[in-house]
């Protein structure tokens, strides 16, 4: 949520709402460290570089304009982190091999794709088809693949896949256009390492579940 409406504040900025459209910004950076989400961190910080970008490139905001916007912003997000506090974020960062257990679930979903390449396993059936690909056992249930991309071509199949992939183009331009469209890009892209297009209810227990 934080990824879609972060570029909506920015571009707030830009209409000369700096104080407004900055506070905006900076609660929603600030409600994505307590978040804990290393991915959602870096892409709403890479969505503020990217809109300056564009701004400047466009001849919408002078360089000048974009530097004094990007220091004012600097000084918000880092007095908004202090307040929630940056910890478990920084906890989170120096974790060694923080992506393993994502690279071992993905290269279980591949197997499950090579076994249904066309027709997919059925929408929603990643979960009770899992165990069957799973190359380790933990006791534990994986509740999603976090890889929502290889996800829904296992579950659907490469032409579901495909279909997702001519959608996410086709919206491309006009999230580019507008600039606060980016946030639409920026999940697509959080897509590949976690699942935020899915059930909000599937994140609240974490990435592993207890076994009954």
């Amino acid at each position: 949520m934080m990824e879609l409406a972060a570029p909506i504040a920015l571009w707030k900025v830009y209409n000369d709402e700096v104080v407004i459209g900055g506070l905006c910004y900076a609660a929603m950076f600030a409600a994505t460290i307590a978040s804990a989400s290393r991915t959602g961190v870096i892409l709403v910080l890479a969505e503020l570089l990217f809109f300056l970008v564009l701004m400047v490139a466009r001849r919408l905001m002078p360089l000048r304009s974009a530097a004094a916007v990007l220091a004012i912003l600097a000084v918000l997000v880092t007095a908004a982190s202090l307040v929630v506090g940056v910890e478990p974020i920084k906890n989170r960062f120096q974790e060694p091999n923080s992506y393993s257990f994502r690279a071992t679930v993905l290269a279980s979903t591949l197997r499950m794709i090579r076994v249904h390449p066309w027709v997919g396993s059925g929408l929603g059936t990643w979960p009770s088809e899992y165990p069957g690909y799973a190359t380790y056992d933990q006791n534990n249930w994986v509740n999603e693949a976090h890889n929502d991309w290889a996800q829904w071509a296992s579950e659907g199949g490469i032409p579901f896949f495909v279909l997702i992939a001519a959608l996410v183009l086709w919206l491309a331009r006009p999230s580019l256009q507008s600039v606060w469209g980016l946030g639409v890009l920026s999940v697509m892209v959080h897509s590949y390492v976690d699942f935020p297009t899915r059930d909000p209810r599937s994140h609240s227990s974490g990435s592993r579940w207890p076994a009954r």
